[in-house]
């Protein structure tokens, strides 16, 4: 059986925290509603399998149902050296000793079926089921019953001290007396609306375990307010605190922990092998949990601590990704008792340049909207802790796209004859990953001539045309995601070969090409007035432009540019003659 419950408990092993993790008891068994520590031991009681009883710290438990004629045991509560267990359908038993024999405590009581115990000053309280609340003060000899004025009598968790008795129904009704329920009030206000299923007094505060999260009042009940942050399962049986140590055992989410009255929760489930905790005790080393399915398991006080702030861990969208989105989720790793997170998106990695930040959010992404086209954005996230104190995360990057555009024909332009073979010419485009260029005998481009493979230059040599032949020209600009853009369609007509009186060597030359800054252009034929220089960068934007004359012909023209590459255009009458240029720093 030891072996089958050690393979169950890796089954069921999520890492959370670097901690030591619950031990699962052996011998107890059934649903474990309560658990009471009490002078060095430790008795539970069962829904099923009877009450049980522990000396040895919880490592076993031995069942103590001598004389109990159920086994459906509710709870289990001490009070001088007397042990009283609250049963469904055979009221309340007594033992004087332990729990080796029990005997029945119900004069007076007025139903039998009893789901909770509480003592304080000597008194002890039980609470039935739709019969509301009784109580002895004679140690269980005589019962009496507490339910005058308003209260509801279907109730759902019980605490004491002192004088005053407090009782939790649906609906966030929570009653308080201090005269053995001659009278009550009813301490529901603000946010209280759901079952109060577990009641935990700390001197002036009061907190609350209900099915919609932790509630606390500072105020002995004037006030309320939630404190849940931190917790993933918001249906809480049973809340204890041990010193400064809120620990809550939850309804499917297994068992929380806080530090700080419940204004930052962390999850404590290492190893432990059932999420569905319905009761918690403590003694003076160890807390205790009590299950659905697994019975007790334990685990040491002092191994339920925060961890240490640590910086987030940026997830998505991946560093230095491209061609994002204007509109983008920001998403990180969540960091245990953390109090918020802090994230910048800047235009800078230094982050002089804000774009946009948001601080103390609670949740692990951030919806970033209206981002530029193009642009490279740099973001960070820090985790915030309760005073405010920051760790940042490291800097990653994006870049969004740019919406694509169309190139601008160069070469030949439109209307023009050429020689073969044909470069064709085309600035770069926005946004484009790549190019295809077609080359028709229509301008329906139905007659195909070229069709080019996608390509990453903004040339291409045609040597398939047919001279005397009108051609017309397009080029499609690629884009993410296989989006297109088509330019405008040019026209022009192919010269037989044998004008080769136009070669470009006899009309100018340039030098030196590759240049480094400044560049030379000698002319050679200059036959018409209306002779034009001009200059393009690969974007096809005309940077130089000038008109030629016959005084210029053999002379040298000189000018400087900038690193990078451009075409030259001689453009003499209706020919244009084109280099490429290259331009070194």
């Amino acid at each position: 059986m030891i072996k089958l419950l050690k393979i169950a408990l890796l089954a069921f092993f999520v890492p959370v925290l670097a901690f030591s993790a619950w031990e699962l008891t052996e011998g107890a068994s059934g649903e474990i509603k309560s658990i009471t520590s009490s002078g060095g031991k430790l008795y539970a009681a069962s829904y099923g399998s009877g009450a049980f009883f522990s000396q040895t710290k919880g490592v076993t438990w031995i069942p103590i149902n001598s004389g109990m004629e159920t086994n459906l045991v509710w709870d289990v509560k001490e009070l001088n050296n007397r042990i009283f267990a609250a049963t469904e359908g055979k009221g309340i038993y007594m033992s004087t000793n332990s729990g080796l024999n029990w005997s029945k405590s119900n004069d007076g009581l007025g139903h039998f079926s009893v789901f909770a115990l509480s003592t304080a000053n000597n008194n002890i309280y039980a609470m039935t089921d739709e019969s509301g609340l009784f109580y002895s003060t004679d140690l269980g000899k005589n019962w009496a019953t507490m339910n005058n004025g308003d209260l509801n009598l279907v109730l759902s968790s019980i605490a004491s001290r002192n004088n005053e008795v407090y009782v939790g129904s649906e609906f966030g009704n929570l009653y308080k007396t201090t005269d053995l329920g001659k009278n009550w009030e009813n301490l529901k206000s603000g946010p209280l609306v759901s079952t109060i299923k577990s009641i935990w007094l700390d001197n002036e505060k009061i907190f609350l375990g209900t099915s919609s999260g932790v509630y606390l009042s500072t105020d002995n009940g004037k006030n309320w307010s939630s404190v849940s942050q931190g917790l993933t399962n918001f249906d809480i049986n049973s809340i204890i605190k041990v010193g400064e140590k809120l620990i809550a055992g939850t309804n499917g989410g297994g068992i929380f922990f806080s530090n700080n009255d419940g204004k930052i929760w962390i999850e404590i489930n290492e190893e432990n092998p059932d999420y569905k905790i319905i009761s918690l005790a403590f003694d003076d080393e160890y807390v205790y949990a009590g299950t659905t399915n697994s019975g007790i398991i334990r685990r040491k006080i002092s191994d339920i601590k925060f961890p240490e702030l640590t910086a987030p861990k940026l997830q998505s969208p991946e560093n230095k990704i491209t061609n994002q989105e204007y509109d983008i989720v920001l998403r990180w790793s969540n960091v245990p008792a953390a109090a918020s997170y802090h994230v910048q998106i800047a235009l800078d990695p230094s982050f002089n340049n804000i774009f946009r930040e948001k601080d103390q959010i609670q949740n692990t992404f951030y919806n970033v909207t209206g981002l530029s086209e193009a642009t490279e954005y740099f973001w960070r996230v820090a985790v915030n802790s309760l005073d405010n104190q920051k760790i940042w995360s490291e800097v990653w990057s994006f870049k969004t796209k740019a919406e694509l555009q169309a190139s601008n024909l160069i070469y030949p332009a439109n209307e023009s004859s050429v020689a073969a073979p044909v470069n064709f010419l085309w600035s770069q485009a926005k946004g484009a990953l790549s190019y295809k260029i077609q080359v028709a005998l229509d301008n329906s481009f139905e007659e195909l001539v070229v069709n080019s493979a996608a390509i990453t230059d903004t040339f291409y040599k045609a040597t398939n045309l047919t001279e005397n032949l009108d051609y017309y020209w397009k080029v499609i600009s690629i884009g993410p995601g296989e989006s297109t853009k088509e330019s405008a369609i040019r026209k022009f007509r192919l010269l037989p070969t044998s004008v080769e009186d136009n070669l470009i060597e006899e009309v100018f030359t340039m030098y030196p090409n590759p240049a480094i800054t400044s560049v030379n252009v000698i002319l050679n034929v200059i036959n018409q007035e209306n002779s034009t220089l001009l200059i393009y960068n690969l974007l096809g934007e005309e940077i130089i432009k000038k008109q030629l004359n016959n005084s210029l012909q053999n002379n040298l023209i000189s000018f400087e540019l900038p690193q990078g590459i451009y075409i030259v255009k001689v453009l003499i009458g209706a020919n244009s003659y084109y280099k490429k240029l290259l331009v070194n720093q």
